[in-house]
């Protein structure tokens, strides 16, 4: 947001966590190209949340990070994917000695079997883990493609119920492991693992090699105002794309 300009409209883009941070600086560059726009990227509302909003005509986009429901399409509800962002395994950066996980490590964590990180090779110190509510758009894409994850009746470790609290915990508390959509990552010290000894880059992402992402989409109703059409527009130019890639994101 400008300070001291009188702005001609005002794009408010509600929903989830999974691109809160990317939308913002996203949208910093937008304002400097369109001085007479204001746009405001809320604190995360979850995708549906950010679909009602725009529902209820109190948001011109919605940020979601899972594709529109058909109750959501009915309701003339359109979408457009411009990312698809990795959904990593972190630590804490007190955790040094651990760099991959397989997916029977995954389970065996988020089942309670591995408490102590000597377990996966580290130090002789508790493990403590951070987990999403079932629904949330990176725990939905662990469970499709983490064989026995959504087996498991109820997840070792804390739950939390947006991005940006689950990263805030991985952030401040010393011996944390969690997942969260790599988006979120910038500016943070946390230690991004490989799974099954493949890296989330961007490139594995987007030749599918590192299947475990979220897509990165943005939701209207009906007709888009000239502005959020603007917007969505403004997400396919070079400068855009190069901002999503620091990200360490691929651009869809």
């Amino acid at each position: 947001m400008q300070l001291g300009v009188a702005f001609a409209d005002t794009l408010t883009i509600a929903g989830t966590g999974d691109s809160q941070e990317l939308l913002r600086v996203l949208a910093e560059k937008f304002e400097k190209e369109h001085p007479q726009v204001n746009v405001i990227v809320p604190d995360s509302v979850g995708s549906s949340g950010g679909t009602r909003e725009v529902l209820d005509g109190k948001s011109q986009l919605a940020r979601i990070a899972r594709p529109l429901t058909e109750k959501e399409i009915s309701l003339d509800l359109h979408e457009v994917v411009f990312a698809r962002s990795p959904v990593v395994f972190v630590v804490h950066p007190s955790v040094t000695a651990v760099d991959n996980l397989s997916y029977t490590q995954i389970i065996a964590i988020y089942s309670g079997e591995i408490q102590n990180w000597q377990q996966l090779g580290g130090k002789d110190k508790r493990l403590y883990v951070v987990s999403r509510e079932g629904g949330d758009s990176s725990r939905v894409v662990l469970e499709r493609h983490i064989p026995g994850l959504k087996a498991i009746r109820s997840l070792a470790g804390k739950t939390f119920y947006t991005t940006p609290e689950a990263k805030e915990a991985l952030v401040k508390y010393s011996d944390t492991i969690g997942y969260l959509p790599s988006a979120m990552l910038q500016g943070t010290k946390l230690r991004v693992l490989s799974v099954e000894h493949i890296a989330p880059t961007v490139d594995a992402v987007a030749s599918g090699l590192y299947p475990l992402s979220v897509p990165l989409a943005l939701a209207w109703k009906g007709t888009p105002t000239d502005t959020a059409k603007e917007f969505v527009h403004f997400l396919s130019k070079a400068e855009a794309k190069k901002i999503i890639n620091e990200f360490a994101v691929a651009v869809q």
